[in-house]
């Protein structure tokens, strides 16, 4: 797909999915079609087998569309190197596994490979950007624990400092507050509203919290088999009507009086 050589890159979408289709043994996306800009936290929401993961896993070319094309800053995805993706795109799963017995200062400062031309990590700035990522994520006190003795909510937010150390441009995160108490589960998402405003990153999540999505999102994308509900600031999105279609349950939506946010109750 080729981009006109009079459009300015900064008037090109960061990251596009275009008339995106996928499927496994059945459809599980279908003419799927969204843009992603710089600065904005995205949140993707739906009931389960609507295609979130899969969109994700699309997003960061780990999966090929069988239709359609994503596009990263005006540019096919396929054709950036796996170096280059991993610079540019952070990844946070849903309790990642750790296959070999790193600590955790270990594991957090591998993230630097992709900026590395080589296997050393000795380099300054790559332990500064360990050492921030680990501070930010309050997880310091870790450093020296191996990652598979971990908890699961401690587990996830060493994976979040992993994907901040490499410093990428877009965030992808797969149920980022997984396993968490309630207190971690604001303070990850306030820290990653934070660093997506400062830095002008784009950070998309998937979520089954919807209040959580409600509070922290400048857009939410509601899935439901492979397909877009609804797309765009929280109160467009939550309504009673749109959650029906999606959830098949009834909901009370009102307002959160402190924040302004939509709040989303479901009715027994």
């Amino acid at each position: 797909m080729e981009i006109s050589k009079q459009v300015s890159t900064s008037s090109i979408p960061l990251l596009v999915a275009r008339d995106v289709w996928f499927r496994f043994d059945r459809p599980v996306l279908a003419a799927v079609s969204i843009e992603f800009e710089r600065g904005e936290l995205v949140a993707l929401i739906g009931p389960n087998g609507s295609g979130k993961t899969t969109l994700l896993r699309l997003l960061r070319n780990r999966l090929r569309p069988q239709r359609g094309h994503v596009l990263l800053k005006g540019k096919p995805i396929e054709r950036y190197s796996r170096k280059a993706l991993a610079r540019t795109i952070g990844y946070v799963l849903q309790d990642h596994r750790v296959g070999f017995p790193l600590t955790v200062a270990e594991y957090v400062l591998q993230a630097r490979f992709a900026h590395t031309r080589g296997w050393t990590l000795e380099r300054k700035k790559d332990v500064e950007a360990a050492r921030w990522a680990l501070q930010v994520t309050n997880t310091v006190e870790f450093c020296k624990r191996r990652v598979d003795e971990l908890s699961g909510g401690e587990r996830q937010r060493v994976i979040l400092a992993r994907a901040l150390a490499a410093q990428p441009e877009i965030l992808l995160l797969d149920e980022p507050t997984a396993n968490m108490d309630l207190a971690y589960q604001v303070d990850m998402l306030r820290l990653i509203r934070r660093l997506t405003r400062e830095r002008s990153w784009l950070s998309v999540f998937v979520t089954h919290e919807l209040n959580l999505a409600a509070e922290f999102a400048d857009r939410i994308v509601l899935l439901k088999r492979g397909q877009i509900l609804g797309c765009g600031p929280p109160r467009a999105v939550l309504t009673p009507e749109k959650l029906h279609a999606a959830f098949g349950c009834e909901f009370l939506v009102d307002i959160n009086p402190i924040s302004g946010a939509p709040r989303v109750s479901l009715l027994t």
